[in-house]
Order: C-alpha cells, then structure tokens, then sequence
C-alpha cells in the first residue's frame, strides 16, 4: 500500500502533529500524580489512533517474464570467425553478433553475379534480333517463321536472366546471413559456440538474447480474486500494480495490467493475469519471485495505529488503550492490512484514541502507566509524525 504515499504523507504530517496534542494532556495530568505511584507504574510509548485514507490492495505473488527470448542461430553453414560482443551486456537491435566465414559466400556470388551478366546480354542480343526482325517482317522481307523464333529466343534469354537474377540474390542473402545481427534489443546471455567452432544453419545455438524493458510479471488469483479484480477494472481499467522484490525493495515504476487468460486452470483453479513494468534500470530480470499489490481503490475512513502496538494471544489481537487518567485498558481488535509501518484497525477502536506502542510486556489492564512521549527520531515518533 505504498502507491499515493507522497500526497499522503503531508496530510499525516499535519494530522499527526495536531493528535500528538492528546499525548501532551495524558503526560501532563500524569506528571501531577503522587511520587510514589511514578516510581511503580511501568514506563510506556503511546500513540494515536488516526482515521486515514489508504489504499485497497490486492496481493498476490507473481513471477517475472520476458516478453521475447530469443535463441540466435546461424542461417548459413560454416566455421565462427569473430564475436564482438561482450556476454551479459545490452545489445541493440541491428548489433553484429557473429561473423561467419564469409569467403564460400563470397565466391558463390562473384560466380553468379558473373553468369547473370552473361544471360543479361544474352537477352540484350536476342531483344535487339526479335525487333530487327519485327522491323522486316512489316514489310516482307523476312518470314513469318523467322519473326517467331527471334520472339522465342528473346524469351527463353529473359528467362535465363531472371533466373541467374534470382541467384545473384540467393547469393547475396547468404553472404548477408553470414553476419548473425541482434534482432532484438535486450540483454545477451552466455555464448554456446565462439570463435573457431562449426556451426551448421538453423541448428546451432550460438547464443541466448533476453528482452528486458517491458518485462511482464504473471500471476494467478483465484476465481474469487479475479471477480473482485475485474470488478474493479470495470470501474477504473488502469488500476496501477506495484511489485516489490524478494528483499524487500520495490521497482521504481508502477505497472499496468493488459492481458488475463480466458479460461480457469482445472487443476489450481486460478486465472492467468499478466502485468507489464517499465524496466530501464533493467531491476526486475526473468525468472524471479515477487509480491505484486494492485491498488484496487482508494479507502476513506480508516482507522489506523503503528503496527507494534498491535499485540496477539490465543484469543487474538488486541491493544492497550490509555484512559485520560493514565490508567491502560486491554481491547480487543479486528484488524486488516498493514500500510506504512501501520495497520488498519477494522472495528474496536475510535479516532483519537491513545495506545501503548513501547511497553505493552509490563501492562496489566486497570494499571496505571507512566506515559512517556515518543522521543525524535524514535519508531513510535515516526509513526506519529
């Protein structure tokens, strides 16, 4: 729920300097009880409850995914002469990978570049007959017979031409695939065959190349889930998803979602949901875990307390409020998420209310407590400022 905190995080500042007001009146009717029930009472942090507005999230765990992987190959026969990449480095579509022997294709198209010039004035000459003999045959000089053999051999001449064309150009993409290029930008892997090694076309596998900016994170909600997520889509089709990673950073760039299986897996009974991140610091890589939180809405209203003054036993959570006359008291809490180092507090406590949040283990309930303020810099004064 971190995902609008800036805009939060000024009102909570105010909010907060106005509720530590409360604390200050608790301190100083308590500075006024007898020396002897101070020297008892245990020493304890208080903090205020706060009604906020937070965040609706829906969590899930997702596995990151690239978009396109590609397995570069050669598309020509022959031996490695060159690679001018560095492994693990970001490449740019059009890059020179590999150089394969280029000197066989070479020599093919110097042959078929030759016998294409022949066939092309082959055709010259025939072309040239066929309208001499067009030319004579208007006015009877030559025989009908004649004018059609030229016509056939001026065809049979553009015929050789375009086909030995046709080679020149087989040709010339092979001289062409002997250079292995990027055809994507992204991330290049290991190399399996380097400078040296034979590689046959369309087999080998020279090398990996990863596309890393968009990359997707999958995930599967259930069909629960996805009904409440889809509910929400319909109302805001660009609800943003933040993925946090598995030590606890969070990537710098909100997602979107755009693509959702459709059809429910039989054996898991989940929903196949894709979303895609903005990658340019390259921080997310394929194949890992995440938390994905997509923030479903915005909820007004909500109580909220720092999370350590949140205890738990076997009968459930529950906190320890402090009455205006320094006396704890211990409530029973419903409690929901946590949202920045605090959790929203469902039903048991009110706006304004003041819980122990350092020194809950000395408290009994109906003791009476030496409330101290929260010191700068301190969690609890964080929690409060």
């Amino acid at each position: 729920m971190r995902i609008g905190q800036e805009k939060m995080g000024k009102c909570w500042r105010v909010r907060h300097l106005l509720s530590l007001c409360p604390l200050f009146l608790i301190v100083g009717c308590y500075e006024n009880e007898p020396d002897e029930t101070k020297a008892t009472a245990p020493k304890v942090v208080v903090a205020q409850a706060t009604t906020e507005e937070v965040p609706l999230f829906l969590e899930l765990t997702g596995r990151t995914e690239s978009p396109n992987t590609v397995f570069v190959r050669s598309r020509v026969d022959g031996h490695v002469e060159s690679r001018p990449f560095k492994e693990g480095t970001d490449i740019v579509k059009g890059d020179t990978l590999f150089v394969i022997d280029q000197r066989p294709y070479a020599t093919e198209l110097k042959r078929v570049t030759g016998e294409r010039d022949k066939n092309q004035a082959g055709f010259d000459f025939a072309t040239r007959e066929k309208e001499r003999f067009s030319a004579l045959a208007s006015d009877g000089t030559v025989a009908e017979e004649q004018l059609d053999q030229s016509t056939t051999n001026a065809a049979q001449a553009k015929g050789d031409l375009d086909s030995s064309q046709g080679a020149v150009d087989s040709a010339q993409v092979n001289l062409d695939y002997a250079t292995v290029s990027a055809p994507i930008n992204g991330r290049i892997g290991r190399v399996y065959q380097d400078v040296g090694n034979i590689v046959s076309a369309n087999d080998t596998v020279l090398t990996e190349l990863v596309q890393m900016d968009p990359l997707f994170v999958y995930v599967s909600p259930s069909e629960t889930q996805f009904l409440e997520l889809e509910k929400y889509r319909s109302a805001n089709p660009d609800l943003k998803v933040e993925v946090t990673l598995i030590d606890g950073s969070v990537h710098p760039h909100a997602g979107s979602l755009d693509f959702s299986d459709p059809g429910v897996d039989p054996t898991t009974g989940t929903i196949a949901v894709r979303a895609v991140f903005p990658n340019p610091e390259k921080t997310l890589r394929p194949g890992q875990y995440a938390k994905v939180d997509i923030q479903l809405a915005e909820q007004s209203g909500q109580i909220t307390v720092p999370s350590e003054a949140i205890a738990q036993d076997q009968a459930g959570f529950f906190v320890f409020v402090v009455d205006k006359n320094g006396k704890a008291e211990t409530r029973r809490v419903t409690v929901g998420r946590n949202y920045e180092g605090r959790r929203i507090v469902l039903s048991g406590l009110k706006d304004g209310e003041v819980v122990i949040v350092q020194g809950q283990q000395r408290v009994r309930t109906g003791m009476v407590v030496d409330v101290k303020k929260p010191s700068a810099g301190s969690d609890a004064d964080k929690a409060d400022g």
